[in-house]
């Protein structure tokens, strides 16, 4: 989950610091919607530039997780919480280590027609263990090879992804979205105040 605190008033545009307008669940929500949207438009723009490495049939993983993000929810006093229900995305952003839940191995697609799919929908496959090679943590390398083929997927015990920051927008691009949203509302709504 992505929250997101506003600061305090001496960093806020001048027309939420007269109003404290950032205190208002109305523009807060604004704020948040702000927050929603910008997060959605940077997965979009990396599901654009960022294709499988193996240039296979594209799984969509950034525009899937642009879809899965949720509308804003009030927290807390001054802040506005905005959450991703994808799964994959927390680990990309801040990495670690990942391990099988359901089985002995991780599957790594070898090679492009593996991409996006998963060992076990692949029928007469080879398992052959390389007792000679480890990976880089010193784990056992295994791989799976179709008959006669060459190998279709490698296989691990875990896998250490590296945090990714970038996956998301900055702190500082997020808060001067909210911002940003909150001042033009908050205007808005003196304007139609003064009618």
């Amino acid at each position: 989950m992505l929250e997101v605190t506003i600061p305090s008033i001496d960093t806020w545009p001048p027309l939420l610091r007269i109003t404290r307008g950032v205190t208002e669940p109305s523009v807060k929500r604004v704020m948040g919607r702000a927050i929603a949207n910008l997060i959605r438009r940077h997965l979009r723009k990396l599901d654009r530039e960022r294709p499988n490495q193996l240039g296979g049939q594209r799984t969509h993983f950034y525009a899937n997780a642009a879809a899965a993000v949720q509308n804003p929810r009030l927290h807390g006093s001054t802040g506005v919480a905005v959450g991703i229900n994808h799964v994959g995305i927390a680990q990309r952003f801040h990495g670690g280590v990942i391990v099988p839940k359901f089985a002995d191995w991780l599957s790594i697609p070898a090679r492009t027609e593996a991409y996006g799919t998963r060992a076990r929908e692949h029928a007469n496959l080879a398992f052959i263990l390389i007792r000679a090679r480890t990976t880089a943590k010193g784990d056992p390398l295994a791989m799976l090879q179709e008959p006669g083929g060459g190998v279709l997927f490698w296989l691990v015990k875990r896998v250490v992804q590296q945090p990714d920051p970038s996956v998301l927008p900055t702190e500082d691009g997020l808060l001067g979205a909210a911002l940003e949203a909150g001042e033009e509302y908050v205007g808005l709504l003196l304007e139609r105040a003064a009618l």
